[in-house]
């Protein structure tokens, strides 16, 4: 449905986009996920046709839309920022989006009845954006982007400045909106949280390049690299040193790990999430492959359990979750274990699987 391929953005001598390709089939949910300023608004606003791009080309449909203007690419888009206008309420912003697709009012009216009935807004049409919540206005601009019933949904940020409970309401209406309409859409975030739970597939971008690219589990699970296993969810990264090529082995605070392939580097990072690792204060550390003394450096209660970090003893720090409120102080210490399975091992930046403990 939609292709992207070599896209390509320059302003002067800096380079927002480095010939990007990606594509979403029809009725997928792909999520364009990377850190500020990687060039994911530029791609989606290329795509609309709003940013023309230096090189590369856009299909939509089958179509060839590089050149066309906005109006005539099929797409609704979703700002970041509220773009209602003002003086039109809630239904007149809805239709004034048909009316240059459909002139036939009695056919407009529905289709505007139906869109505003799918997001539970039929009871506020007649308000003005003045007189809606910043939540209600985003399900407004939802809906007035489906108005012309486009082959493609773009959403830049869209939950941008609402408060957490808001954001996971609408985060929630977005995935229902998709299920019921089977748009095909691309939704741009740097909220991992976000691009989790809603995405079929995830692009990862950094400095405007593709670096990742897959189902939200198996880049979580099996990251390609260095920067999207860091990225995709909090994690300690332990330095870690090659002391043999055959069989490749990586040395980290006295355990020894066998490694995948030929690593490129002696220089190893090894990434752990806080939820891989156990601790002596609950108990869950014995039983580990690796077992660590450590000293606690901070615990800080969130809700159901306290997130703890401690300072191993080659000085890197490692967050784990502790249930409840556990007594726990600065300076105390605190056993910390893992399995070897749980790690992720990159070499270069690059992934080089860990095979198990020596």
């Amino acid at each position: 449905m939609l292709s992207v391929t070599g896209l390509t953005k320059r302003y002067g001598d800096e380079t927002a986009l480095a010939a990007l390709s990606l594509s979403v089939d029809g009725g997928e949910f792909v999520t364009l996920l990377g850190p500020s300023g990687c060039g994911k608004t530029t791609t989606l606003l290329a795509i609309a046709g709003h940013v023309t791009p230096t090189a590369g080309t856009v299909s939509i449909g089958g179509r060839d839309v590089t050149d066309s203007p906005p109006e005539a690419r099929s797409c609704g888009l979703v700002f970041q920022q509220d773009a209602l206008f003002p003086h039109m309420t809630a239904r007149e912003n809805v239709a004034y989006a048909m009316a240059p697709h459909d002139p036939d009012e009695q056919r407009q009216e529905r289709r505007v009845d139906d869109l505003l009935s799918l997001v539970g807004m039929a009871d506020h049409a007649g308000k003005h954006p003045e007189q809606l919540s910043g939540g209600q206005r985003r399900r407004v601009e939802l809906v007035r982007a489906l108005a012309t019933d486009p082959d493609v949904l773009l959403l830049d940020e869209p939950l941008t400045g609402l408060d957490r409970a808001l954001r996971e309401d609408l985060r929630a209406e977005i995935a229902r909106v998709h299920d019921r309409t089977g748009v095909t859409t691309l939704y741009v975030t740097h909220d991992q949280t976000e691009a989790l739970s809603l995405s079929d597939r995830l692009v990862i971008l950094d400095d405007g390049r593709v670096v990742g690219e897959g189902t939200p589990r198996s880049l979580y699970e099996r990251p390609p690299n260095r920067f999207v296993g860091s990225f995709l969810g909090p994690s300690a990264e332990l330095t870690a040193t090659l002391v043999s090529d055959d069989p490749p082995i990586a040395a980290w605070c006295g355990h020894e790990f066998v490694l995948e392939g030929s690593p490129p580097s002696d220089q190893i990072t090894l990434l752990l999430r806080p939820g891989d690792v156990g601790n002596s204060f609950e108990g869950t550390a014995t039983a580990r492959d690796v077992r660590v003394e450590a000293t606690v450096q901070d615990a800080s209660h969130r809700g159901p359990h306290s997130s703890v970090t401690v300072e191993a003893p080659d000085g890197t720090h490692l967050s784990l979750a502790v249930e409840g409120f556990p007594d726990l102080h600065r300076g105390d210490d605190l056993a910390v274990g893992f399995d070897a399975a749980d790690l992720f091992a990159f070499a270069g930046g690059e992934r080089c699987a860990v095979r198990r403990l020596r």
